[in-house]
């Protein structure tokens, strides 16, 4: 049985909400201008429903926005899956890992402070490079880390799956600071 964490719902949640307010906002002017009391000017109207539309058809992109983007991250017994549109992606196996290890620190972000994570990948042999060409983006030095950003509670999540898929490679969260 394999588990699929959305990884990207902690920043979308703020944008989901505005979205549902264009969307709900804009729908709720098309049907005022429309239902409306009826000694309104026709240009008025027009305008409002204009307006109306406008605003639903940027929330619904917003919400559509949300939905397709983000990054989800499969675990199985066998190993671990990382999608994410913009940065792409990896498979690997716990077979082919010595540790992994799950990096959590308190940054700025803006005014206030944050919890990012970062994913910690130690290779078990020396030819895991060549097997896996789709992570060098993220290696440094004998380590692959990807930076999961803020998760929220789906970094708690996270480190119950991996305990539970991979506890003889998993060394756990680890904190930062």
């Amino acid at each position: 049985m394999r588990a699929e964490i959305n990884l990207g719902w902690a920043m979308a949640w703020r944008a989901t909400l505005g979205g549902l307010v264009l969307g709900g906002g804009g729908l709720a002017l098309c049907v005022a201008a429309v239902v409306g009391p009826p000694g309104r000017d026709p240009s008025q109207r027009a305008l409002a429903v204009l307006f109306g539309l406008v605003l639903l058809l940027v929330g619904v992109g917003v919400l559509v926005a949300v939905r397709t983007s983000g990054l989800r991250m499969r675990l199985d017994e066998d190993g671990a899956t990382v999608r994410h549109r913009t940065h792409g992606g990896f498979s690997v196996r716990w077979d082919e890992l010595a540790r992994v290890r799950l990096l959590r620190e308190n940054r700025w972000v803006g005014r206030g402070r944050a919890w990012h994570y970062t994913l910690v990948l130690e290779p078990a042999g020396a030819d895991f490079g060549e097997r896996n060409p789709d992570l060098d983006l993220w290696r440094e030095g004998a380590d692959y880390r990807y930076e999961l950003g803020r998760l929220g509670l789906a970094g708690r999540r996270l480190d119950r799956e991996l305990a539970r898929r991979c506890p003889h490679t998993y060394r756990g969260l680890t904190r930062v600071d």
